[in-house]
């Protein structure tokens, strides 16, 4: 309508973050706004030039939650039809967002909480350079979906043969061994199906048994010296926090040893964290005690319950260890004071017998240092400052 200050509705469930507008009736450049360089300037998409500070697009207005604002320009001309693309970030399906570069030869990392199929970024200090678009469908060399490519997915149709039923009738103590039970029998069938993607695997290939919230240091190993050892990772561990330490027991968490060696996930993931001396008989039977044992010290990061405390119930509910959550009776204010005071109640030197391994005053973590935690932490302070105790 050629009117100053104009406004359209966006119709999303929130403000945009981005959005691009062209005049369809006349030959004009594309205007894109975002919220990474304020709304009193705007982009060209299809010019390679510096930003533009000016009201030509938006009336340096940002959007609400129901409308933009437009100047009286060639994007707002009066009686013809202008297209408009509004974007806002939706966890687990898009990101719309800003970064500082490094100028490091592996950049700046960005999460977005999955993983992209389309990135266009534009430099935004001035700069003329071109947008950049990125795709997983033409951009086939990108290092990043190379190690896609490697990953197998493999889905279990089918929980364990062998699950043990559980009757109304059993003892709280019987139900929960049984649950326990069952709870082992589901996780070792994951692991164990990874003996299925492993058919093209060498015998001196090797194979790395890591949990999901562990970060094993590899710095100091030497792969090609590995043969027929079997490497244990002695991990710190952390609660809540990246920097929140608990030091009352190391974890024994990452694994590896030589395709050749593996007998089964399973079997790696319970051998012992000790070396037995040879003259031991008994390791001469067992299939968790070995001589070719080697611990490795300073060997990373184990972090559990980096999670809302929402999430962490969420998760007791549901892990291997429900059985011990579910008789402990602890409440989701629990879990929040227990955030809150940075203190652990669950007791890891309590027997595996005993059914109350939650106790009523939780241990003090303690602070680290940033400098002990993984240098991927650290040179992505930013990104992930809200898991650090401050």
């Amino acid at each position: 309508n050629n009117v100053d200050g104009a406004t359209v509705a966006h119709g999303l469930s929130k403000a945009p973050e981005m959005i691009i507008l062209k005049p369809l009736e006349t030959v004009k450049e594309w205007g894109v706004g975002h919220d990474g360089m304020t709304w009193n300037s705007y982009a060209i998409l299809n010019i390679a030039t510096a930003l533009q500070t000016s009201d030509y697009v938006f009336d340096q207005v940002a959007p609400t939650s129901t409308l933009f604002s437009v100047g009286a320009t060639d994007f707002n001309n009066d009686t013809e039809d202008h297209i408009a693309y509004c974007f806002h970030s939706v966890d687990g399906f898009s990101k719309v967002g800003s970064y500082e570069g490094n100028n490091a030869t592996d950049g700046t990392f960005v999460y977005t909480g999955f993983r992209p199929a389309y990135v266009m970024i534009k430099w935004s200090s001035g700069s003329t350079e071109s947008w950049q678009v990125f795709d997983s469908k033409r951009d086939i060399d990108n290092l990043q979906h190379k190690e896609q490519n490697k990953i197998i997915y493999k889905v279990i149709e089918n929980p364990p043969k062998d699950i043990i039923e559980i009757n109304k009738e059993d003892e709280v103590g019987i139900q929960s061994g049984k649950k326990r039970m069952n709870s082992l029998k589901r996780i070792e069938l994951s692991y164990d199906t990874a003996l299925e993607c492993l058919g093209d695997a060498a015998s001196e290939d090797l194979f790395i048994f890591s949990d999901s919230d562990e970060i094993p240091n590899c710095e100091k190993i030497n792969f090609n010296e590995i043969n027929n050892k079997i490497l244990i990772f002695k991990q710190k561990m952390f609660y809540y926090k990246f920097n929140l330490y608990y030091d009352l027991i190391p974890w024994f968490g990452t694994r590896i040893c030589a395709i050749k060696r593996l007998i089964t996930p399973t079997w790696l993931r319970y051998v012992k964290a000790k070396k037995y001396p040879l003259w031991r008989l008994d390791i001469v039977f067992s299939k968790t005690k070995y001589n070719s044992v080697k611990i490795i010290e300073n060997g990373g990061w184990h972090f559990s319950n980096l999670k809302t405390p929402e999430d962490i119930e969420k998760k007791m509910l549901n892990f291997g260890h429900h059985n011990e959550f579910e008789v402990s009776n602890i409440s989701l204010e629990k879990i929040k004071e227990m955030i809150r005071e940075k203190k652990v109640n669950y007791d890891h030197l309590a027997d595996k017998n005993q059914l109350q391994k939650y106790k009523k005053e939780g241990y003090e973590l303690k602070k680290i240092n940033f400098s002990e935690l993984p240098s991927y932490l650290i040179k992505n302070f930013e990104t992930y400052k809200k898991w650090f105790d401050n």
